[in-house]
């Protein structure tokens, strides 16, 4: 070795030296409450050395583990805690007296609503656990998991890692830990025994996850569903997150290794998802269920260890690396570019890359997205360059507004889905009966409906006839957003609902005149109407159950496209029809047709050989 060499070695040796372990940092986060930390690493220590003594020092099997997974929890602990303050010391009160014998992983989860109701949580804090927990607690919890590694099977075969990030964390989420927990935490027990009573039981851990479901029957369904809350105006459903902070919970407190996986924006449509994944290598890497449908451009799953989110993108979807050239002034402006996604009519940033010689770099990117390249200036975010779409075959490819023009005309601003596909097909079948008869001998068919609406918006005849009784009959069962009945000076004709006896509640057949498309019927048979004598209807408007995503007629619609950096206006206008037309388009450009006057629901688009492609 030569003497650069022996230098750089002594060097790193004394890098390494002075560098503070994870371990060393968190006690030193703990101020105060370093004390009750080394409780707890001392009790493991000395009940490691104890240990030693008992056996010999030649031990070669995992007597460390207790100290390794009380490390492994400390030095991970800074950044966990539980969200307080504002209404959480009343409303944690009122839930345990409302609901003195709710489950801990149901109450637990139960703490967390108003945490995630912003008019709540602007007034709370990170209660961090660094400072606060006590060693007797957390002794506590890290016996009874070591006790299940001890005893059970199924934990005893997972790999240490595995065990300290899946099954022996004390916390899900920013919930208040519980002081005194129930026995819950000791369900490993009861499907031990159920295990050790079936001895020819060939469990896997989604079978376990069966056995701990049969034991607790459907006991905790009544906290999940309907549960009022002392915050809430309305009772409480549970929703994907609420239901897996549940399951992990409670999984874990059977020793099944399990955590959180999310989409934090999709990036083809609005919202979010969660969902629970059991660490099974027969359970996860196969298809899974909640992304075998929608794109995703990022799934991450929540981690105890640092830095507490973890991107598995790959593991769920075939992926592409992004590498993007950016502007010399954008470089001058910032060292960080993000990828944006479009989501609830904005776009989300969900990957960040510096800035390396002008170029960016995004790995693990899914594809047949839109993204836009995106930075901030403070709080500012601004538009980085064009926004590029990275095809299947993982070629970004941007979309540069061309100098040549085209002519649109749009029946929609955002998708139809297959799912809503069925919603029209459904009235294709039924016909209009009219009759001066209330039981409808001697009826007429005005119109029989054959062909189902491809927009999902009105649909007007003009049948120019007097009848007293006027009904849709049904092929099975009818989704119908609304019916109109107007004379001939297109005002609108009251009448009496009417409707089959099947029909049994209200509420399945008023929607039909209640005056919003949103809502909808769920008739069977026949809905109608009774103007009370003879009446001529020159028109009837109806239309099916919608998501009002069609052109409405008296609304005010937009249309613009993003340049380089920025979004530019075509042309705003009045619709006049149940469809809208624009001129001096410019080709290649990503589109956006925005509803100034209502709505969510609205998806950038490209115009494809003159279909319009929707992401």
């Amino acid at each position: 070795m030569n003497m650069i060499q022996k230098t750089l070695l002594a060097l790193c040796l004394l890098f390494a030296s002075c560098t503070p372990s994870a371990l060393d940092k968190a006690l030193r986060l703990a101020g105060d409450n370093r004390g009750e930390l080394e409780k707890v690493l001392d009790y493991y220590s000395r009940e490691e050395t104890a240990k030693q003594k008992h056996h010999g020092k030649g031990r070669t099997d995992n007597s460390n583990e207790a100290y390794r997974a009380a490390v492994f929890l400390i030095e991970n602990m800074p950044g966990h805690g539980a969200l307080m303050g504002g209404c959480m010391p009343q409303y944690i009160a009122a839930v345990d007296s409302l609901y003195p014998d709710m489950p801990d992983p149901v109450r637990s989860v139960v703490y967390t609503i108003p945490q995630r109701l912003e008019e709540f949580a602007k007034d709370m804090s990170l209660q961090e656990d660094i400072h606060h927990i006590k060693a007797d607690w957390l002794i506590a919890h890290i016996d009874n998991m070591m006790q299940a590694r001890a005893e059970c099977p199924w934990v005893a075969k997972l790999p240490f890692d595995l065990f300290c990030e899946y099954v022996l964390p004390y916390r899900f989420a920013q919930e208040p830990l519980i002081a005194q927990p129930d026995s819950s935490r000791f369900w490993w027990k009861s499907i031990l025994e159920t295990v050790d009573f079936y001895s020819t039981l060939a469990y896997s851990m989604d079978e376990l996850r069966h056995i701990q479901r049969m034991h607790l029957g459907k006991s905790d369904e009544k906290y999940r569903y309907n549960i009022h809350l002392p915050v809430l105006e309305q009772k409480h459903i549970f929703d994907c997150l609420d239901d897996c902070y549940y399951n992990v919970a409670m999984l874990r407190a059977a020793g099944i290794p399990s955590c959180v996986d999310f989409v934090g924006d999709w990036p083809t449509r609005n919202g979010r998802h969660y969902w629970r994944v059991i660490m099974d290598e027969h359970y996860l890497f196969g298809e899974h269920p909640d992304m075998s449908a929608p794109r995703a451009a990022k799934v991450f799953r929540w981690t105890f260890s640092q830095p507490m989110v973890q991107d598995v993108t790959d593991k769920y979807i075939d992926v592409a690396e992004v590498s993007l050239k950016l502007d010399k002034k954008i470089c001058r402006s910032t060292d960080e570019i993000y990828l944006a996604v479009f989501n609830t009519l904005q776009w989300k940033p969900i990957a960040k890359s510096r800035l390396i010689n002008g170029r960016a770099r995004f790995d693990k990117m899914g594809k047949d997205i839109v993204y836009l390249p995106v930075y901030f200036r403070g709080e500012e975010m601004l538009q980085a360059d064009y926004p590029f779409l990275l095809d299947a075959e993982g070629r970004v490819r941007k979309l540069i507004p061309q100098d040549s023009v085209q002519s649109l005309t749009l029946y929609r601003k955002y998708p139809i889905t297959l799912a809503k596909l069925s919603w029209s097909e459904k009235i294709v079948g039924c016909h209009i009966e009219a009759s001066n008869h209330a039981d409808f001998s001697h009826a007429d068919t005005i119109h029989s409906i054959t062909e189902p609406n491809a927009h999902l918006t009105w649909t007007e005849i003009r049948p120019e006839k007097s009848y007293r009784y006027w009904r849709f009959v049904i092929k099975e069962r009818l989704n119908l957003g609304e019916m109109l009945f107007f004379d001939e000076h297109g005002n609108y004709l009251n009448g009496e609902l009417i409707y089959h006896p099947s029909n049994k509640a209200e509420k399945m057949t008023k929607p039909a005149t209640d005056g919003d498309v949103l809502t909808y019927t769920n008739a069977q048979e026949w809905i109608g109407m009774d103007f009370g004598k003879p009446t001529l209807v020159s028109a009837i408007r109806f239309i099916t159950r919608t998501d009002d995503n069609g052109i409405n007629p008296g609304q005010t619609y937009e249309l613009s496209y993003w340049a380089q950096h920025g979004e530019q206006v075509v042309e705003q206008k009045v619709a006049t029809a149940d469809s809208i037309s624009f001129h001096a388009v410019p080709r290649g450009a990503l589109l956006w047709l925005k509803n100034l006057e209502t709505g969510l629901e609205e998806r950038p688009f490209i115009v494809d050989e003159n279909r319009i492609l929707y992401y």
